[in-house]
């Protein structure tokens, strides 16, 4: 396991993309720097530090440097290759039993968070394993690659920083699948679906008056029900994450606009201005007026 800071950036030395449709073996290497292969079609079978691992479609390997990699069996194969360098990336030992924690925990964290926060140094942190599918975060992967290929081919200015951020933001979507495979192994995939949905339709609709048919509705559960398992995988209620979203939006407006208290309120769902100020206060433990006297950067 692998943990990178994504607020340093990788420095991509060498990328590309090879097809073999004659059967291939890879040859003998100790690389210098990093390398990660993807897979996109084919089988590859790799030796790495004297483990062989098998690579399937859509999946994706992370070499350390220094340690020796060959072929043991040939096959047809087309493949993505990134050879790189980091500043700050550690190879963290972390029992079995603690993954699945860290990265529901990882997931927690990201779920409350506030969309109009800056995050802090922690959250600049993934974590990668050395083999993972990327899953249904394939076709946002390829994409990727595909696109710093032809910043590549085009070379101009600053085609290696664009490589370097998007290749960190490659490194970001790797970590993500490996959370998805993490979870979605212990857990119910459909329910962890139907949860994702309704996160992605709060944060959304938050301004509309949403109600218990809305969320039966979308998502084809009894509501009391739903509400137990967003709370499991969420640590709120549907109503107190939905509240949630609706503060820290207008925490944010407080800050940042010179809209009135009540046009603040209309604009995260919240049609009477008493019942908001209530609201507010109880959330964030002081009064809108007094919120924006410590707040207000306008």
């Amino acid at each position: 396991m692998f943990k990178i800071k994504t607020n340093i950036l990788p420095k991509t030395i060498n990328m590309g993309f090879i097809n073999y449709v004659t059967p291939w073996s890879h040859f003998e290497r100790i690389s210098d720097e990093y390398i990660m292969y993807i897979i996109k079609t084919g089988d590859l079978y790799l030796t790495v530090d004297k483990k062989n691992y098998h690579l399937k479609e859509n999946d994706a390997i992370f070499i350390e440097k220094g340690l020796f990699h060959t072929g043991y069996k040939k096959a047809p194969c087309s493949y993505y290759y990134i050879h790189f360098e980091h500043a700050n990336i550690a190879n963290v030992n972390i029992s079995n039993g603690k993954i699945n924690d860290l990265m529901k925990d990882i997931r927690k964290r990201w779920i409350s968070s506030s969309i109009w926060s800056t995050y802090n140094d922690e959250d600049s942190n993934i974590y990668i394993p050395t083999l993972c599918n990327i899953g249904n975060l394939c076709n946002d992967i390829f994409n990727l690659l595909d696109k710093a290929l032809d910043i590549i081919f085009s070379k101009t200015e600053y085609y290696k920083l664009q490589i370097s951020c998007i290749f960190n933001e490659i490194l970001i979507l790797y970590a993500k699948a490996y959370i998805n495979s993490c979870i979605e192994d212990n857990e119910n995939k459909n329910t962890y679906h139907t949860i994702s949905n309704l996160i992605f339709f709060l944060n959304k609709n938050y301004s509309k008056n949403i109600t218990i048919e809305i969320v039966e509705e979308i998502t084809h559960f009894n509501y009391d029900y739903m509400n137990r398992l967003f709370k499991k995988n969420t640590n709120y209620t549907i109503m107190e994450y939905l509240t949630k979203i609706r503060i820290d939006t207008a925490k944010s407006l407080v800050a940042s606009t010179s809209m009135k208290y009540y046009e603040i309120g209309q604009h995260v769902g919240y049609n009477n201005q008493y019942y908001f100020s209530r609201i507010f206060k109880k959330v964030t433990g002081m009064t809108i007026s007094k919120y924006s006297k410590t707040h207000r950067y306008l």
